[in-house]
């Protein structure tokens, strides 16, 4: 009898994982779940509560957004977050998307998104 090895499960394209970051960072309002610093997404990682070495998997009850310093300082070490990571659900996630500012390149898109006015900063197009 021959026996085959077990067939691996594809990687996430970078696109996907762009996408799964950007939801972690939303669901913590793009603060460090360590020393709770707000940053841009450019100053963020994705950390694994459980690290990788130890079994933790990609799932969102084990990953948080940590700035570059906590992240590197934790290593592979388990430290708890200040706050829990949990799986949001759609209208979780669109309600904290509302707390955020947006850009927008025309006012009449206001009317379509229904996004809080004082959130909303209006990028007008210059004629060239």
């Amino acid at each position: 009898m021959i026996r085959r090895p077990p067939r691996s499960t594809p990687k996430p394209s970078s696109a996907a994982s762009d996408v799964y970051k950007r939801q972690v960072f939303l669901r913590d309002r793009f603060h460090c779940q360590y020393c709770m610093r707000h940053f841009s997404s450019e100053h963020l990682t994705v950390d694994h509560v459980i690290p990788k070495s130890l079994g933790g998997r990609l799932r969102w009850k084990n990953v948080v957004a940590a700035c570059l310093k906590c992240n590197l300082s934790k290593g592979a070490n388990i430290v708890p977050p200040s706050k829990t990571p949990y799986e949001p659900n759609y209208w979780q996630m669109v309600n904290i998307a509302k707390t955020l500012h947006i850009q927008i390149p025309d006012s009449c898109w206001q009317e379509y998104l229904q996004w809080p006015s004082h959130l909303v900063k209006i990028n007008q197009a210059k004629a060239a």
